[in-house]
């Protein structure tokens, strides 16, 4: 494999799920456990930033290994950084209009402020995509609502207190299914090369080896014990959602060039990237399969035994059903 496809596929992997490490650490959090470091938010946020980067990056080494998009360097080169600067800009000010409209008085001060946050965030989202910089959309979802909570805090709402975050978590009550199931749509199996399957397990344990070492190392320094810093380390394991939507985009682009004549001097290197395309495919189809489940049972399981339950100066757990109901009743106008 050429190192563009190298690189292709490593970002590809990269990625951690948000699918399917917030329901569990949002399970944890309600339970307080790890609650006084922060954990479940260092994890979350940094697991959003880390698709971020990796699908970014992916698009950018795509570009080199298909001659997909542009053929200016530069403008390969420059395009993840013009992702980030473009997500972080339209986050901060979309975060302070959220924080200061509505007025804090306002009678229905909850319901507009979540059709803020959500409206600016499926906006950001949309609008990245119809203009090629599709990694400025989550990114700013992300700082947008972060900017506007630490207003709000300002205002005097705190993290126990916080109506928006609980109608949002109703929300993904209702969504959680329905992204599964699109994952799970996205997977194509008869693309698979079941021959690769092997060699897929070496790079994707030598891959999460890697990580692991350099995460550990990161977390040195910290406030973190060392059962904090296996947790952490588990809870970055699984791989889901980036993978099912990044694993077969290289391959679809190759074949939809079509085959040239077998006896033409592009037939190899056709065959050649066809090859590699299912390389990506399989491996990522892989990833989703083993890690996604270790992942999700290793959160669940380690969280409780590997993370302290004493409570921070102010808590910050998940709602109840209950909560979330009462604030989803908040939301009627």
């Amino acid at each position: 494999m050429t190192w563009e496809w190298g690189f292709l596929m490593g970002f590809a992997l990269s990625a951690v799920s948000p699918a399917v490490v917030v329901p569990t650490l949002l399970k944890l959090s309600e339970g307080g456990y790890g609650e006084s470091k922060g954990i479940s938010t260092m994890v979350i946020a940094a697991s959003s930033l880390d698709d971020i980067v990796a699908i970014s990056a992916f698009g950018i080494f795509l570009g080199f290994a298909t001659d997909a998009g542009e053929n200016d360097v530069v403008a390969q080169i420059i395009h993840a950084p013009l992702e980030i600067g473009l997500g972080t800009a339209f986050g901060v000010i979309w975060g302070l209009i959220s924080s200061w409209l509505p007025h804090k008085e306002d009678k229905f001060v909850v319901f507009k402020r979540v059709f803020m946050i959500g409206g600016g965030g499926l906006f950001s989202v949309l609008g990245s995509q119809m203009i090629g910089y599709t990694g400025a959309g989550p990114l700013s979802c992300i700082i947008a609502a972060f900017v506007a909570c630490l207003c709000w805090k300002w205002q005097g709402w705190s993290d126990s207190y916080n109506p928006v975050a609980t109608a949002f978590s109703g929300l993904w009550l209702v969504l959680q299914p329905a992204l599964f199931g699109l994952i799970g749509a996205e997977i194509d199996l008869s693309q698979v090369d079941i021959t690769q399957i092997g060699h897929g397990l070496v790079i994707l344990v030598g891959g999460l080896v890697f990580r692991a070492v350099a995460c550990t190392a990161c977390l040195f320094g910290t406030n973190l014990n060392w059962k904090e810093m296996i947790f952490v380390n588990i809870a970055w394991l699984p791989k889901a959602t980036v993978q099912a939507a990044l694993g077969s985009v290289a391959l679809d682009i190759v074949l939809a060039r079509g085959a040239p004549p077998k006896d033409s001097v592009e037939y190899p290197l056709y065959m050649q990237e066809v090859s590699f395309g299912r390389s990506v495919l399989t491996i990522a189809v892989l990833s989703i399969l083993v890690t996604a489940p270790l992942g999700a049972v290793g959160i669940a399981f380690s969280g409780t035994r590997l993370l302290s339950i004493e409570p921070s100066k102010e808590k910050n757990h998940q709602p109840s059903n209950s909560q979330i109901a009462a604030s989803i009743d908040h939301l009627d106008v």
